[in-house]
């Protein structure tokens, strides 16, 4: 930059035309322009007399500030200045001038023509748009401050600052500030920030705009930074789940919530925030996971206050959880119990008044009937049936309607027992839902030493004898047997076989009432027929096994084994939302971790991943395996923040 300047022509015998230039005073800032002191002259190396002197033209600028002329008589060997005076000199819009000193020539006597060449000066600067020193990258949560400079002081008629999406409109609005220069802080309204957020993805750019006005012109700094929405409650999705009974029961039970008997439709109704959608929906019931904007659960099964939940994620990774209070109504399903009265089950002989006798030929009862009342929704009705020994089923015979209590105790009407037939009895509790409890029991002939059927087929010990027609013998005391009992045909067993050994060529058991049990020992055969009871751990070593599985489940995503050989494998599919930390190689880099079963592995030996981000795989990178976690860096086409999924494997040692 040049402040001052001459221009000279040629020199012969040390004579030679200038041009002289400096700035006049302070540039003027308002006025974007700088004022110049020029003058023109000889400088003499010799005696110069009448019209011996002639100076052309001089243009700077492009402006002629002298027209030339012709001088005389000069001998002193002194500069003489032939014309003098000042020039306003306009500068660019950005503050920035450089200006010429156009080519000029000069004539002296005896010495012929002088010429000089144009020469450029550039102006120092005169200032014009504030700057911003520094700015920050930011979250939807700050109160963002800049830092400025305004050089051209109290010139400035104003100054202001806004934030912009593009780079040009203010979409955060200007605000003024200070024209000395320093910091400001914006202080950011809901409504702003909700302009900010209003993004489909995590960043974005944002550019901060410094506008500075003089005169009637505006000047502009920018500043480009990084926008970040957080996860809070003004970004978070909005969820609300509801909750249906679901059930092929009829009113008003499809309305109720019975344990065992009722399942949950949830449905969600969720929203994004700022541009956000929701790209997953999730409800938990009973510590089980459904998925789906609405799922219905399993049967609930645990009665009172269940809370069931839902959460929704959005395509920033921001979840919500909403929670449903139901009333789920135990539910057992009717049963017949002894007389809550008496306390007492009776199904017998008795005569026509009650009392209890062998020789009785009426009924009598006495019991109750349990059921859940589901919110007095309910109702119960108790009912008997009975058959002869080799007959069908009576008739339905109601003891107690729906509404007239839960204890019978008396003489069932309309039905007589004759003394020598045996009658099964069932009594059945039912109620609304269709559900229904029995206990069957038997009923013996009146007693007798001895009897023979009177078709003199059929022989009776301790009570009468059959009258189906069969060849039959029946006993109702106690047998003892001193000698051996051979038995050819099928034998049935009502209740437990004592003895010290069982054998025979099969064994065969009916009983299904406790399968799904975890015995602790096992029965196996020698080859000789006989049954041992042998342990877990004994039936493996018998077997010879070298490694075995000796415990598997799973834990949250994973599945596991553990082997008796100390080696232990897991595998799986985990997932989360991660956004993109650049690139590499023309592809986009991800990079997270996935945590492995807690405390399956004391040492991991190796893994084997297969990335995938969205629907499409990737290109794994590195792993990075612990005992712990397991690190996974791919590279995908996609960018931004994707669903990183991978299948997974991984061994090592439990112990």
């Amino acid at each position: 930059m040049a402040t001052s300047g001459t221009v000279k022509t040629n020199t012969k015998y040390g004579s030679y035309f200038w041009v002289k230039w400096e700035i006049s005073g302070s540039q003027d800032i308002a006025g974007n322009k700088t004022t110049i002191s020029w003058s023109c002259g000889l400088s003499p190396g010799e005696q110069y007399y009448t019209n011996a002197i002639k100076m052309g033209a001089v243009v700077i600028n492009g402006q002629t500030v002298y027209s030339g002329g012709t001088y005389s008589d000069i001998t002193d060997y002194k500069d003489r200045t032939f014309a003098s005076g000042t020039l306003d000199i306009a500068h660019n819009n950005d503050g920035s001038k450089t200006f010429t000193v156009s080519a000029f020539s000069g004539w002296l006597y005896g010495n012929g023509d002088y010429t000089a060449s144009a020469e450029s000066f550039a102006l120092p600067a005169i200032p014009r748009a504030a700057t911003i020193a520094s700015a920050p990258n930011f979250t939807d949560v700050d109160n963002p401050a800049i830092a400025y400079a305004n050089p051209a002081g109290s010139a400035v008629s104003a100054l202001d600052v806004c934030i912009s999406l593009t780079g040009s409109a203010s979409d955060i609005a200007y605000r003024a500030v200070s024209t000395s220069g320093g910091s400001y802080t914006f202080q950011l309204t809901n409504a702003e920030r909700a302009v900010l957020r209003n993004n489909t993805t995590l960043t974005r750019k944002v550019v901060f705009l410094l506008r500075t006005k003089i005169g009637s012109t505006y000047y502009y700094d920018t500043a480009e930074r990084t926008f970040t929405v957080t996860n809070n409650a003004a970004t978070r999705p909005s969820e609300a789940i509801a909750v249906a009974p679901v059930s092929a029961l009829s009113a008003p039970f499809n309305g109720l919530y019975i344990q065992g008997r009722t399942q949950a439709k949830i449905t969600h109704t969720a929203s994004g925030k700022f541009g956000a959608t929701i790209k997953q929906y999730s409800a938990s019931v009973e510590g089980k996971a459904y998925s789906g904007k609405t799922a219905t659960s399993d049967a609930l099964q645990t009665p009172g206050v269940l809370t069931i939940t839902g959460t929704a994620t959005d395509s920033r990774g921001f979840s919500t959880t909403a929670s449903k209070p139901v009333t789920v109504l135990a539910y057992n399903t009717p049963s017949v119990v002894r007389n809550g009265t008496t306390g007492s089950f009776v199904c017998a002989r008795s005569t026509s008044d009650g009392t209890i006798s062998e020789d009785g030929t009426a009924l009598c009862v006495a019991c109750a009937k349990s059921f859940s009342p589901l919110a007095n929704n309910n109702k119960c009705t108790l009912r008997l049936r009975y058959a002869a020994e080799g007959g069908g089923w009576s008739s339905w015979i109601t003891l107690l309607a729906e509404s007239s209590g839960n204890d019978y105790a008396g003489v069932v009407p309309g039905v007589t027992l004759s003394v020598s037939v045996v009658y099964t009895i069932e009594i059945q509790a039912v109620d609304k839902l269709g559900e229904s409890g029995s206990v069957e029991t038997r009923i013996p002939t009146s007693e007798m030493t001895f009897h023979l059927g009177e078709n003199g087929k059929a022989v009776g010990i301790g009570r009468y004898a059959s009258e189906s027609g069969e060849r039959r013998l029946d006993v109702a005391w106690d047998a003892h047997f001193e000698k051996g009992l051979q038995v050819s045909g099928a034998t049935t067993l009502g209740g437990n076989l004592t003895g010290k050994y069982l054998t025979g060529t099969w064994l065969q058991t009916t009983e299904a009432s406790d399968l799904g049990k975890t015995p602790p020992k096992v029965a196996v055969l020698d080859n000789a027929g006989w049954v041992y009871y042998r342990t877990p751990a004994e039936l493996r070593a018998d077997l010879g096994y070298g490694d075995y599985v000796l415990e598997q489940g799973t834990s949250g995503i994973w599945t596991y084994r553990k082997w008796a050989s100390g080696a232990a494998e897991c595998w799986g599919q985990p997932s989360k939302s991660v956004a993109s930390s650049g690139t590499f190689l023309g592809a986009y880099a991800f990079s997270t971790y996935f945590s492995l079963p807690t405390g399956l592995f004391a040492s991991v030996a190796e893994a084997n991943v297969n990335p995938k981000f969205g629907s499409g795989y990737a290109i794994p990178a590195y792993i990075n395996l612990t005992n712990a976690s397991i690190g996974v860096d791919a590279l995908s086409n996609n960018s931004g923040t994707q669903t990183f999924s991978a299948h997974i494997s991984v061994k090592g040692k439990w112990k």
